[in-house]
């Protein structure tokens, strides 16, 4: 009998049919922004409903459930508590254009970060103001990533020492090279 209730629990959420959506916008190819609510991806035993990476539902100004691709859209983002989340379509290494969560915007660079789902593995793709991108991922060492970002970002000296000082340790973290970027901003 202890068991019941839980059961009868588990299998609502597993099973409900109303999705979570938060106050958003989608932005079209030719840059048209339209508002709309973002259905997030609903997660059942660590799996997601789906990619956000991929694709996008919507819910529309008439209540329509709207699945967009990159074909359709170039950015959306999404209200996330106070933080606005922004995804924008971009290359990954290996040349497919995925949305990519953007970690730090700025006005000469931008970070976008990319889990592949079921895996630990995050790509990074950092873009300069000229369009020029540079591919990073966390199973690259740091010596490596060290002297891979002071040659993209060897324009400003002080972001070189930053770099030297964040990518010594044997281990380096998400929150370094967020710091690194937002540094380059600056």
């Amino acid at each position: 009998m202890n068991l019941y209730l839980p059961c009868i629990y588990l299998m609502f959420w597993l099973l409900n049919p109303i999705p979570k959506s938060n106050k958003g916008y989608i932005v079209a190819w030719n840059n048209d922004t339209t508002l709309v609510q973002v259905i997030l991806p609903k997660y059942s035993l660590g799996i997601a409903s789906y990619n956000l990476n991929n694709k996008i539902e919507i819910i529309d100004s008439t209540a329509t459930i709207r699945t967009y691709y990159s074909r359709d859209i170039k950015a959306f983002g999404y209200q996330n508590n106070s933080n606005m989340i922004i995804y924008r379509l971009k290359p990954i290494e290996h040349g497919s254009d995925l949305f990519l969560e953007g970690t730090v915007i700025g006005n000469r660079a931008n970070l976008f970060e990319f889990e592949k789902q079921g895996s630990e593995k995050i790509y990074f793709t950092l873009e300069k103001a000229n369009s020029i991108y540079f591919f990073l991922d966390s199973d690259q060492k740091p010596q490596v990533i060290r002297e891979r970002l002071k040659t993209y970002l060897e324009d400003r000296p002080e972001i070189v020492e930053l770099i030297d000082r964040k990518f010594s340790k044997p281990k380096y973290t998400q929150v370094d090279l967020r710091e690194v970027v937002r540094r380059f901003n600056q």
